[in-house]
């Protein structure tokens, strides 16, 4: 159902500054969790890195995840001052006709944008480092081409991170039909 249009812009606005808000709250954990030593995780449990000293912390956007997460982040708070900036101030209707294109082409980027920070981040956290025993317990040496038959091999971490990078493909694809109907129809 298509809501009316100011309506629809409210509700639109509310969305996304829920989704400020948690932006905000992880960024502020990821650079917390890499700045404080206590909170870096290199002390933690048997694989700890015991070469690391008792005040040892973690490089912050030492990844392209980072980098595209921080960029993904930025174009969506500039979406969001400029969209709320524009809706709620007066603006000339040719102007604001002229600009929803791009605002629409915008947002699309950035959800994207943060969708492939997303899959990164999981990438990183499954095989970063080339630990492979910390996803499966398939060791053949040869080469494996069916990987689908090893599935039952993976660790359930491995598994969740699997699935939530199709969840998140999907949900990208969905968001973005969504856009170009909403598009569409106006």
């Amino acid at each position: 159902a298509h809501l009316p249009s100011t309506r629809g812009k409210w509700v639109h606005i509310a969305y996304q500054t829920a989704a400020v808000m948690c932006a905000v709250v992880g960024l502020v954990a990821v650079f917390y969790s890499h700045n404080v030593p206590e909170h870096t995780g290199k002390w933690a449990g048997d694989d700890a890195d015991k070469s690391c000293h008792p005040n040892c912390v973690a490089p912050n956007l030492y990844t392209a995840h980072g980098w595209a997460g921080i960029l993904s982040v930025t174009l969506f708070f500039f979406q969001y001052v400029s969209g709320v900036g524009t809706f709620l101030f007066p603006t000339p209707p040719a102007l604001k006709r002229a600009l929803r294109p791009l605002h629409a082409f915008l947002g699309a980027g950035a959800y994207i944008g943060a969708a492939v920070a997303a899959a990164m981040g999981i990438a990183e956290k499954t095989g970063f480092g080339g630990r492979r025993a910390d996803a499966t317990t398939f060791t053949d040496d040869s080469p494996d081409y069916n990987p689908a038959a090893h599935y039952g091999e993976l660790k359930s971490g491995a598994r969740v991170a699997f699935w939530l990078g199709i969840f998140i493909v999907l949900t990208v694809l969905l968001a973005l039909l969504a856009i170009d109907r909403g598009v569409e129809e106006e």
